[in-house]
Formats: structure tokens, sequence, C-alpha cells
């Protein structure tokens, strides 16, 4: 199917910077050609685009999309394509321990392409405020979120740390404390190409070579934190 969007005034075409009417000729479903007065093929459908306006695809970057897996979440097609968003951040909505079913049953399924922030609390949103991600050192893994990063490093963007009072309660703001450690120590002493970097209450840890998460278990296994390490289940 082809279609010639004729005359609409576009938004966020940094080729086309003021707001001129703008065709789009969109071919089997991709986009064919952006301008100014587009040939129409023989076969393309015209739509009057001269009251609306156009736009590349939105990026929503604070979502929550694991529909049946946490009590906050819609469904990606809820607030992705009918809406013009065709990228979306789910904000930690799975931890290391429920992350394979976010993969499976929501991403990669989705029309819209879906990436997140891992939360660092092993269960995730699961029961939000009701029940906390982040109850005492037994809510949190560094061994597993750190496998569950390399394994997924297409789709994951960061880490995700509430440290609000519901959250944490009496344990305060120790989670951040320990991601900024954790963050400090594979920055200065781990490999380089292993980047890691506290944001707010994120924590981001990247690196293009797969055998860097070794030396990086290997690095944290010699360091006291204020929760126990467990490297279990990891080869």
């Amino acid at each position: 199917m082809t279609v010639l969007i004729r005359s609409a005034r576009p938004a966020g075409f940094p080729d086309h910077p003021d707001d001129g009417p703008l065709d789009i000729l969109v071919a089997d479903g991709r986009v064919a050609a952006v301008g100014q007065e587009l040939d129409a093929p023989a076969d393309a459908e015209i739509v009057d685009g001269r009251d609306g306006w156009v736009s590349p695809g939105w990026a929503d970057l604070h979502a929550h999309v694991y529909h049946g897996g946490t009590d906050i979440s819609i469904r990606p097609s809820q607030g992705g394509l009918a809406h013009g968003v065709t990228t979306i951040v789910d904000a930690g909505s799975a931890g290391e321990g429920n992350f394979v079913g976010f993969r499976e049953f929501i991403a990669e399924p989705a029309a819209e392409r879906v990436v997140a922030f891992l939360n660092i609390g092993s269960i995730g949103l699961v029961a939000c405020n009701r029940v906390s991600e982040l109850i005492d050192q037994r809510s949190i893994d560094i061994t597993r979120t750190l496998a569950v990063i390399e394994a997924n490093r297409d789709i994951i963007r960061g880490i995700k740390c509430r440290a609000c009072s519901t959250v944490t309660g009496a344990w305060g703001i120790t989670p951040v404390k320990i991601a900024k450690k954790v963050a400090k120590i594979i920055r200065d002493e781990g490999p380089k190409g292993v980047k890691a970097q506290v944001q707010g209450d994120e924590l981001r840890v990247s690196s293009k070579s797969r055998d860097d998460l070794q030396a990086v278990i290997a690095l944290l296994k010699g360091k006291d934190f204020e929760i126990a390490l467990q490297f279990t289940n990891y080869r």
C-alpha cells in the first residue's frame, strides 16, 4: 500500500526546520520520501494533511508497560503507535528476578520499540508502593543484576533506584549509596571497556565487551558493601 500525505505541517524534521507544508510518501509501511510537492505514484492514496501536523515518532522516556507483571502498568499499545509514540522507555517495572518475562512477553512482541531501566530491586515493581522492592539487603543481588544487564544489553539502558521513604523505609538512602559505590568501583578500578555513571537515582553501566562482566564480578567480590554479595548460578 502506498500513501502520500500532502501539505502537512512538519515538526521535528532537522532537514526541514521551517513549518512550510511537507509531503510524505509511505510505501509498504515505510517512509519512502519526504519533501515538498512530491510526485504521486499512480497507485498512491492521497491524504490531505493541510489541517494537521506530522513528525517523526515520539519517545516516551518514563512509562510502565509490564502489563500483568506489575499493578501500575499498561500495555505498550495503549500509549504507543496510536498516539505517535514509537519508542517506550520502561522505568524500572522489572528487576533481575522477572526481567526475562518483561522481555519475552512485553518488549519482543510489541509493535513499538521498548527499552528499559532495570530495577535495582530484584522483584521490580510487582506491587509498587504496597510491597517495596527495597526492604533490606536481601532485596538486591548485584551479581544477578549485572548478569541480567549483560544478557540484555540491547534493551537495558540503565538502572532504576527508587530511593523515597515509601520504598526504602528505615533503610533510607542506603540503596543509592550502594549504587554510587558500585559505580565508583567500576569506573576507577574496572575494565576500561566498562562505563558506570550515577545520574540522580540511576546507575548506568555499559560496555561493548561481554568479557568485561567477569572482570567486574571479580573486582566486586573483593570489596566491602553494605549488603552481602551473592554469586550463584552464574558462569
